[in-house]
């Protein structure tokens, strides 16, 4: 996860939080109707804050847990000077977490960049570890068809309002189930001149029903499997490029 370190100040230009803001007003709606509440809610790999903010203005009290201290810092700026209650904490999300008695716990746009079933467990792990009983740990995942899909356009060129450039590119292996992401941005200089950085993320398939299996595995029900817009999917049966589990801690 390193990468975030230059692709901080990148992060909005390439659209990388619309995701988690799109999605929170619906999600909440949708587990409110579940039957559930809850106060305390913990955001993990938070990126720039863009879930956070959400949850925070709608009188949540959000801890928001990344590796990343530039991307911290860009959650913030994201945060500016608002009032709400949001605390930022650096730390790796495959390691015990300094937080306690959540009544939610959410990774949004997080497991794909999770290196190995493996670490993808510990995640799991953590979050019950935090968790209230019979509260929910909510997350998402592209699936091994939607990372094919990612791969096309395989080039594209962006721009921002500051005249900086940005060429991504996507290279997939078939084999490893994995899509690269490669990102060559060309920041303008006081000088007039350009500066050229590289940056790189990897992003894994996983298939649905054994990141379900894990769950079960680890003291989660699957209460629901759900596409983005948030129609049910029947796993192993249903087709879809991204899922989002809603599981609860037993």
């Amino acid at each position: 996860m390193s990468a975030y370190k230059q692709l901080a100040s990148l992060y909005s230009v390439l659209g990388l939080g619309l995701f988690a803001r799109d999605l929170m007003p619906r999600l909440f709606t949708f587990i409110q109707q579940d039957g559930w509440m809850g106060r305390y809610i913990v955001d993990l790999g938070c990126g720039a804050g863009d879930s956070s903010l959400w949850i925070a203005k709608h009188q949540y009290i959000v801890t928001g847990i990344d590796a990343s201290p530039e991307m911290l810092a860009q959650a913030e700026q994201t945060f500016g000077s608002q009032v709400l209650a949001f605390t930022g904490q650096q730390g790796d999300i495959r390691n015990k977490l300094n937080v306690s008695d959540a009544d939610l716990v959410v990774a949004i746009s997080v497991f794909n960049e999770i290196e190995s079933l493996n670490d993808f467990q510990t995640v799991i792990q953590n979050a019950h570890a935090v968790l209230k009983p019979h509260q929910l740990f909510v997350f998402d995942l592209h699936t091994i068809e939607g990372l094919i899909e990612l791969k096309n356009p395989s080039v594209r060129l962006i721009q921002d309002q500051k005249a900086h450039l940005l060429l991504a590119q996507t290279d997939y292996d078939y084999d490893r189930q994995i899509l690269t992401l490669h990102y060559t941005s060309f920041r303008s200089t006081a000088e007039s001149l350009y500066r050229r950085e590289n940056m790189t993320l990897v992003l894994r398939g996983y298939p649905v029903l054994a990141i379900a299996q894990l769950l079960q595995r680890n003291g989660f029900d699957v209460r629901h499997v759900l596409k983005p817009n948030l129609d049910k999917v029947e796993v192993g049966k249903t087709s879809a490029s991204r899922v989002i589990f809603v599981a609860q801690k037993r």
